[in-house]
């Protein structure tokens, strides 16, 4: 039997004759269990962390002990400030200024601005806030007295900067000013930045330059005070400039959001959304980025001795560390929405949080309790649970797991109690009951896992079998249309569905006896059935495909065990008639014995018609200079598509027949013929095709 090779644009298939469309397939797998698997740090970091610290590499182990001191009777807490070996902290919703104190949180003072965004403070204890809307800036003095500085014009400050001359700067919003207030009270615009609003100051180490970071255009500016000259050292694509902080040797660290009106302009068609950025300014004015915040907002930065720096951040409320490469941990998680702001004092870091607004100290001491909470696991199905193991450095035995399951997506009354799983330090058997859903929790045992990195957990679990399906089953049919390249006897035909298949000679020599006009015949007589497989599992799947002549009882096979998900069937080899394809998935392959689950699905009817037309009562007679030929063609079968006539052995010409359409299965048809001469139109031959493409010829004598 000669070979066929055929290509589905669909996907990739291997077709012969008899057996084709050999599609590649994945390996064949015994029996699988399947794991969840939660190991590196994008899986760690979807997981509910309380007291652990996750590195960038992977690593889970003790974080810094998180102490709530106390909920500030607002929603957010903008700015933390040490006044002599105290903290202080600027809150919004009720314009109030706090202060921590032996008692806890103390309300240090009650301003007009609901929004105390602004919060300074200098060496004499003396605390600066401003915010909105008034816009004003207020001294509060240790003792709690209260005097109005400056109200700046446009009601809304940003940040406060009390220098180490007593000089206070100003962050305004709305018209881009820093103003700045002189020991003396008097007043004045220090400089003009030109754009919308000016979001953080900061004071170079020599106390000479001032520093500032921008919203609308996103700009970092050194502003020289004496003169008002303003440089822009750096125009950042995204909108805001969040805050600036030195890096100890002539460097800064900033942070930068994209913000709502450049989201357009800075995400490509299809791309991801633009995200906040840290980026590093070094002394000779190079800039580069050192870090993408995996959440969306950057609220505040604290530099880090020894390089890199903290960042409190929106979306996931965490307290990222970056050390000077770049390389993240997620040191903290609050439980409110965000973290606004962060403080370093005396070796610990204070943390501020908005929604609702409170303070914490995290550090120096590692958490008493530490936990991971993974994500709600789906088996898709029933499934039965084995055992769970972890890969951990030091003392793994200090890790404790547990378990629960259910049937609901979200945990509810209807799922199990947590269960302590059971057996060795590395690998203990689940004891929930079986369901389609799990979740484990590890528990950090804060004195002996002081040590303890974890790397990985996995669950492994056998889910019930599901059932493959065959989607979008599609058949050639009898009269399609065929494209044929004559260079290389390469074929082409586009199944309903829009799959294109093509086909190619093999060695055989095939290409050698191609018609003049037209295909061959022998691709008329292939019929290819292409389909897709899916297993919701992903089980490897075969096939077997049946064939039945359309009013039989059974169906007779064509191949099994088939791997490809198509084939092509020589209708040549078969009699004429109705004919249906049924097509069988198995995907026993990838289960036990008795396991295996089937999915059926039967093609619709296709006619076969291998026997070409006939033309009964063919006619010829010349009448003058004109041969008229007269006949009716006829086919059992298929629909005629073609009817062509010759001369005395000269070229075929189509005629019409004579209703002037040509589409049924008999045309009468009579046509007149120019001859050149009287001596021409002896006989005539009359081919008729139909839409099986079979064709047949027939001969006639000139009558007397």
């Amino acid at each position: 039997m000669n070979r066929v090779l055929a290509v589905a644009r669909t996907g990739m298939f291997l077709m012969g004759a008899g057996a084709l469309l050999a599609a590649s397939a994945t390996e064949s797998e015994a029996v699988r269990t399947r794991f969840f698997r939660t190991e590196g740090y994008p899986a760690f970091r979807k997981l509910e962390l309380q007291g652990v610290e996750l590195s960038q590499t992977g690593e889970v182990r003790l974080g810094p002990k998180a102490e709530s001191l106390g909920q500030a009777e607002a929603r957010t807490v903008w700015r933390l400030a040490e006044v002599r070996g105290q903290v202080v902290f600027s809150s919004g919703d009720q314009g109030k200024v706090y202060r921590l104190g032996g008692e806890g949180v103390e309300t240090l003072a009650t301003l007009y601005n609901y929004e105390l965004f602004a919060l300074g403070a200098n060496a004499s204890g003396d605390v600066f806030v401003a915010g909105a809307p008034a816009g004003t800036v207020v001294r509060i003095s240790p003792n709690g007295d209260q005097e109005t500085l400056f109200t700046v014009p446009e009601g809304l400050v940003f940040d406060l900067l009390a220098a180490p001359d007593g000089t206070i700067y100003v962050a305004a919003g709305e018209r881009g000013r820093i103003y700045r207030i002189a020991r003396d009270g008097k007043t004045d615009v220090v400089a003009e930045t030109g754009d919308t609003h000016v979001r953080r100051l900061a004071l170079s180490p020599d106390g000479k330059r001032l520093w500032a970071g921008t919203n609308g255009r996103g700009l970092v500016l050194e502003i020289d005070p004496g003169s008002g000259n303003v440089r822009i050292a750096y125009d950042a694509q995204e909108e805001e400039i969040v805050d600036l902080v030195s890096t100890g040797d002539g460097g800064w660290y900033f942070a930068a959001n994209p913000g709502m009106g450049r989201a357009e302009e800075t995400t490509p068609a299809g791309g991801k959304d633009p995200a906040a950025q840290v980026y590093r300014l070094d002394a000779d004015g190079a800039v580069r980025p050192v870090w993408e915040c995996p959440e969306r907002t950057i609220h505040d930065l604290i530099a880090e001795e020894g390089g890199g720096f903290l960042a409190a951040t929106g979306g996931a409320a965490a307290v990222y560390r970056v050390d000077a490469d770049g390389l993240e941990s997620v040191l903290w998680r609050a439980e409110e929405d965000q973290v606004l702001s962060l403080l370093k004092s005396k070796g610990q870091i204070y943390a501020g949080t908005g929604n609702p607004g409170n303070i914490y100290r995290l550090g120096p001491s590692r958490a008493k309790e530490a936990t991971l909470l993974s994500e709600v696991l789906d088996a898709k199905d029933q499934a039965r649970w084995g055992k769970l193991s972890w890969n951990a450095d030091g003392q793994s035995e200090s890790i404790r797991f547990e378990t629960r399951s259910g049937y609901t997506s979200l945990p509810d009354k209807s799922w199990s109690e947590w269960d302590a799983v059971v057996g060795g330090n590395k690998a203990a058997q689940v004891q929930s009951p079986p369901g389609r859903y799990l979740q484990w929790r590890a528990t950090f045992d804060s004195e002996k896992a002081r040590d303890v990195v974890l790397r990985s957990v996995r669950v492994p679990y056998l889910a019930a079998n599901r059932q493959p399906a065959i989607r979008r089953l599609s058949l050639s049919s009898s009269d399609a249309s065929f494209r044929m390249d004559r260079g290389s006897g390469a074929v082409s035909q586009v199944l309903p569905g829009g799959i294109q298949v093509d086909y190619s000679m093999g060695a055989s020599g095939r290409a050698n006896t191609l018609p003049p006009e037209g295909v061959p015949d022998w691709v008329q007589q292939l019929r290819s059935i292409v389909w897709e497989g899916d297993d919701p599992d992903g089980d490897q799947l075969t096939y077997k495909l049946e064939i039945r002549q359309v009013g039989e009882e059974n169906f007779r096979l064509l191949v099994r065990d088939h791997d490809s998900s198509g084939y092509t069937l020589e209708t040549g080899l078969l009699p004429n008639g109705r004919y249906e394809v049924r097509v069988t998935a198995s995907d026993a392959l990838s289960n036990a014995p008795g396991e295996g689950l089937t999915a059926v699905r039967v093609s619709p009817p296709f006619q076969v018609d291998n026997a070409p037309p006939s033309v009964v009562n063919l006619k010829a007679r010349r009448d003058a200079l004109k041969l008229k030929v007269s006949g009716k063609a006829v086919d059992a079968d298929s629909p005629l598509r073609a009817i062509q006539v010759s001369v005395d052995g000269g070229p075929f010409q189509g005629i019409h027949p004579a209703d002037g359409l040509l589409d049924s299965a008999e045309e009468q048809f009579e046509v007149d013929l120019p001859l050149e001469s009287e001596a021409n139109g002896n006989w005539v031959v009359v081919q008729a095709r139909d839409s099986a493409g079979n064709l047949g010829s027939f001969r006639a004598w000139l009558e007397p």
